[in-house]
């Protein structure tokens, strides 16, 4: 039963959780302004598939696979963090983006991570 309401929270409030967070650094700008994430598409749906994922590889025993995750999400958003130099415009540059990536996925992982401490396999 815990294990359910640890996935479920991946899901359903995983990313209110990272939302939060990116707010109280000032990752996120006021409504109406040009967003970070605006430039880096996905990241609502990417988020909890990530978490998912590495919870499900933990309880499985896997928790090495789930750092190559992390690694190849990096290494997969790189070329589109990278691509902002050249496209800084509207007040959102390279430095909000990769803010808002870093801040955004290191939270994430946290959430995960706490998930998986509370089942006691992390």
């Amino acid at each position: 039963m815990l294990a359910v309401g640890v996935i479920l929270l991946q899901i359903a409030t995983g990313n209110q959780l990272v939302r939060l967070l990116l707010g109280s650094v000032g990752s996120v700008k006021p409504a109406g302004e040009p967003q970070p994430s605006d430039k880096l598409k996905g990241g609502r749906l990417l988020g909890p598939m990530e978490r998912l994922l590495i919870v499900g590889l933990a309880l499985a025993g896997q928790l090495a696979v789930a750092t190559a995750v992390v690694a190849a999400k990096s290494i997969i958003r790189f070329p589109e963090i990278n691509a902002q130099k050249a496209r800084e415009n509207g007040g959102i540059g390279i430095d909000d983006v990769t803010e808002y990536f870093l801040v955004g996925s290191f939270a994430s992982w946290i959430v995960a991570l706490g998930g998986l401490a509370l089942t006691g396999l992390g």
